[in-house]
């Protein structure tokens, strides 16, 4: 060993570093000086030369595999390989120092070290798609000294100190992202990190975390460069979380990046998902590190993409099933627009299967589909199979008994011919009672100031067990109830907010003061108001409006008849904002 006094060489240093701290051990404050004087050539130590390491191995007394599992190599091309890593010229920084000013401050306090040596530089430093410490989630430090002919730690240490010491106390605090606590834990040989990362080299993991990232943020359109700045730990980071997420986080965001998809006519992998695919497609990243995403980016094609029999997405797609829309049109009888709107209710509907000139969907759907819809008869249709009116028929859809299984804006609604047939075959299985003492929908609609709909729902529920039914042209005509079974299942309706303000003309906030007031006794308990209290109240009460409503009285005569009959309001019209008579003073206002 020559007779040189040895530092520790700490598990996550650098060879340079340690070999500056071996000169400043041995009393010589400029690294490139201290090799020369032992006889080593300073650039190619710099330059991680297998050769010249081990001579220094030799020279320090150490095992040359420890010192050159520590070096950086580097290649002809600008490559560099560290850890069994190899990383690009701007994936990894050699030539100039990131610190982190609290890791320095500690190295200082450890009085066990050699003074003058204490401070080492981090592997981890060299990253710079690492910006914080994930010790002490401070932001790195860069220190602005010029390249000497092989990066001198300590002696840069020496020529920053002012910068230092202004910066360990006003360092801002980044806490450390996800990203750069797995870059920090695959440096030390943890795995852990799913399929993906654990298969993938650390630089081409950071690439994929940059790439997933920037296409998670901006869509189809980015740059590699767009990555860098302000916002690069945030794209890391998020490129970083989808990955560790496997399949379901790259699909993720292959969906959101497909949302901003080309609508050329050439269905391919670039008009499907732009920069991603083509930043993935070009050489350097054509090895079989990448391989696991470019293949999640077919089956995303491949499964929830409309991809034509020679579309390509890295290869040609030969094993995709689509067909066109215009094929179950055909098959079916029914408008486009109805067919199109039939698969986007009942099927998932995949990003991207719009072409500029026709609509595509896969063979699986297309089959159900034609299944279905062939199935399917109009509302008057229904009403004649049901031998119903028409009218009874709306007021069946717009309680939800009888559901169409496609319809919209328009769109002739399709009903299902075997559940429309299931509906009254159900009713009459049911109803089974004598219709003697009982009453017909139509009476009882009648008879009841709300909750009419719930009846008919609790008709068609199976709520009324008693049902009696004779053929009349209405369905409120042959549907007979018992009045008692009735008149305990109306006890039981509860009406929403929204229905008792329709009901009784208030606003909202009225209808609060009112129920915070006990207007209302089970609405608190119930979280809505008992059709029988709504009932209640309005035989009570009435708004204002509503009397000048029924009765056709202007606003300014009201006033003045109001004025002269010397009635007060029901209720105090500064709280609940809303003029409420009794009902039982109507007739003294109209007359005042």
């Amino acid at each position: 060993m020559m007779g040189l006094l040895r530092v520790p060489f700490f598990q996550d240093e650098t060879l340079v570093s340690f070999a500056s701290r071996m000169a400043q051990a041995n009393g010589r404050d400029d690294l490139r000086k201290f090799l020369a004087d032992l006889g080593i050539k300073p650039l190619k130590v710099s330059h991680g030369d297998e050769a010249e390491v081990s001579r220094l191995a030799d020279l320090f007394g150490m095992p040359a595999d420890t010192l050159r599992s520590r070096s950086v190599k580097v290649a002809k091309d600008g490559s560099m390989e560290f850890a069994g890593t190899r990383f690009s010229r701007l994936a990894l920084v050699r030539t100039q120092f990131r610190v982190c000013t609290h890791c320095l401050a500690e190295d200082e306090m450890d009085t066990t070290r050699m003074p003058g040596t204490r401070r080492y530089a981090r592997s981890i430093w060299m990253i710079p798609s690492v910006t914080s410490c994930c010790r002490h989630h401070r932001e790195l430090v860069t220190l602005d000294v010029p390249a000497y002919a092989i990066p001198d730690f300590c002696r840069v240490l020496a020529l920053s100190q002012e910068k230092l010491a202004a910066h360990e106390s006003m360092v801002a605090e980044r806490r450390a992202t996800d990203f750069e606590v797995f870059v920090a834990r695959r440096l030390d040989g943890v795995h852990g990190y799913g399929d993906i990362l654990d298969r993938v080299s650390l630089t081409s993991a950071i690439d994929l975390c940059q790439i997933l990232g920037l296409a998670a943020r901006n869509g189809r359109k980015f740059t590699l460069r767009e990555g860098g700045g302000e916002e690069l730990p945030e794209v890391l980071d998020e490129g970083f979380l989808a990955l560790r997420a496997g399949e379901k986080g790259v699909m993720e965001v292959l969906d959101r990046v497909a949302e901003e998809r080309s609508h050329g006519s050439i269905r391919g992998g670039y008009a499907l998902y732009g920069s991603l695919y083509f930043t993935l497609l070009q050489p350097l990243r054509r090895g079989d590190e990448y391989e696991p995403v470019r293949e999640l980016v077919r089956k995303h094609a491949r499964e929830r993409m409309a991809i034509l029999p020679d579309a390509r997405v890295f290869q040609k797609m030969d094993d995709v099933r689509w067909t066109s829309i215009n094929s179950v049109v055909k098959q079916t009888g029914l408008h486009p627009n109805t067919v199109q709107k039939y698969i986007a209710k009942h099927f998932p509907r995949p990003a991207g299967t719009e072409l500029e000139t026709e609509k595509f969907v896969s063979a699986d759907v297309a089959a159900s589909a034609i299944e279905a819809l062939g199935d399917t008869i109009s509302l008057p249709e229904a009403a004649t199979l049901l031998a119903w009116s028409i009218h009874d028929c709306r007021r069946l859809v717009a309680t939800g008994i009888l559901r169409p299984i496609v319809d919209g804006p328009g769109l002739q609604p399709r009903y299902a011919r075997s559940a429309v047939l299931r509906l009254k075959a159900d009713l009459l299985a049911r109803a089974t009672a004598r219709p003697e003492g009982m009453m017909s929908l139509r009476q009882v609609s009648m008879r009841f100031h709300s909750g009419q709909e719930d009846i008919l729902k609790a008709v068609f529920d199976g709520r009324l067990s008693r049902l009696a039914y004779s053929d009349a042209p209405s369905l409120l005509d042959s549907v007979k109830v018992d009045p008692p079974e009735l008149l305990e299942i109306a006890s039981e309706l509860v009406l929403e907010f929204k229905m008792v303000c329709r009901e009784l003309r208030l606003e909202r906030t009225t209808l609060a003061w009112l129920v915070e007031h006990g207007a209302f006794p089970s609405a608190k308990l119930l979280g809505g108001v008992p059709a029988v209290e709504v009932v209640a109240f309005a035989r009570r009460y009435v708004t204002t409006a509503e009397v000048k409503s029924e009765h056709g009285v202007r606003r300014g005569d009201f006033d003045k008849r109001l004025k002269r009959s010397g009635v007060e309001m029901a209720f105090p019209f500064a709280e609940i904002g809303q003029m409420i008579l009794r009902r039982e003073d109507v007739s003294r206002v109209l007359q005042g």
